[in-house]
């Protein structure tokens, strides 16, 4: 099966100033590395998850993968085409088949606007895309689609729940049939049938039109409902990827183990049982421990652990972990 994306050791700076050491002494930036040598492929029809704690580093690869920030090192390919060799019109063939839903979903929905002349901007920045004829049944079709009714293209997206505004947020990604799509947190701030809803239409939309998805989230119940694969992610790194089912039922890595230990059941059975809460703060980006980042939170850490950094290396099947004692 053909890859959509590959992403092939993806790296971020940002660069914080030293405040008032900086505007005295001159002390240089702190160097921030957001993202450290990401590398993942999503098949076509496929869904990857990035999960992680927050500032994890989740939404920067999303952002790098958009082309929305610049990135220091790596490639981004598309459909076998790396974004910094395309041709532009490559480019624009991208831009038209590479979608979002943010995670902010009201602030991403021009307050100023009707839903109907916010779902109709794609249409503006990509002409071409559907005839102007067709562009109004396209829109009542999409619309229908996410299950909002004619009306809601008369109002304004401040007259909307959140569950609404976030099915207009999925109507305006579809609206130039995208392949390729990047959910950032899009159950965040919801409640849980109205997430429900969500998800069981993102699933259904992607079964319909062979969609790929990237989805980015902290929520495992989710992830492990709606993924086909799965990077875990931590200070930056992906320190386990795998084939969602495996990951979820036998992690490798003990921070994987710690994250899914942490969720809450529903099960009458599992409720029982006393959930694990992970011990520690996340280090800071500025300043990370020496060898494995996880290692002042692991239960399981030994001396190695604190020397050397472990590589991402196949350890069971095709799962990768990346540490000196997988569980």
């Amino acid at each position: 099966m053909m890859n959509i994306i590959e992403v092939r050791d993806l790296q971020k700076y940002f660069y914080k100033k030293s405040g008032i050491l900086h505007k005295i002494f001159g002390v240089g930036p702190q160097i921030i590395q957001a993202v450290d040598q990401v590398s993942f492929n999503i098949e076509r029809g496929n869904t990857m998850a990035l999960v992680g704690e927050s500032g994890c580093g989740k939404t920067t690869v999303a952002r790098l993968i958009l082309n929305l920030i610049e990135l220091d090192e790596g490639k981004i390919i598309f459909k076998g085409k790396d974004l910094n060799e395309m041709s532009e019109e490559e480019y624009n063939d991208y831009r038209e088949n590479a979608a979002f839903i943010a995670q902010d979903f009201r602030s991403s929905l021009n307050p100023r606007k009707l839903v109907g002349e916010i779902l109709a901007e794609p249409f503006r920045i990509h002409p071409g895309v559907v005839s102007k004829k067709n562009e109004e049944k396209r829109i009542k079709e999409i619309v229908d689609l996410v299950g909002l009714s004619e009306k809601s293209l008369l109002k304004f997206p401040h007259e909307f729940s959140g569950g609404q505004a976030r099915r207009i947020g999925v109507a305006r990604a579809l609206m130039l049939n995208p392949e390729f799509i990047v959910c950032d947190e899009p159950t965040s701030g919801l409640d849980l049938s109205i997430s429900a809803s969500i998800i069981n239409l993102m699933k259904d939309l992607r079964d319909e039109f062979d969609l790929t998805y990237l989805w980015i989230s902290h929520n495992l119940n989710v992830v492990n409902y709606i993924s086909d694969y799965v990077g875990v992610m931590y200070l930056g790194r992906i320190i386990e990827i795998g084939k969602s089912r495996a990951l979820f039922n036998n992690p490798t890595h003990p921070y994987t183990e710690a994250l899914i230990e942490s969720v809450p059941s529903f099960s009458q059975e599992n409720k029982k049982i006393k959930r694990k809460t992970l011990k520690g703060e996340v280090p800071s980006p500025i300043d990370p421990p020496a060898g494995c980042s996880f290692h002042p939170r692991c239960k399981y850490s030994q001396s190695k652990c604190k020397e050397i950094t472990p590589e991402l290396e196949i350890k069971e099947g095709e799962r990768k972990a990346a540490c000196h004692f997988p569980l």
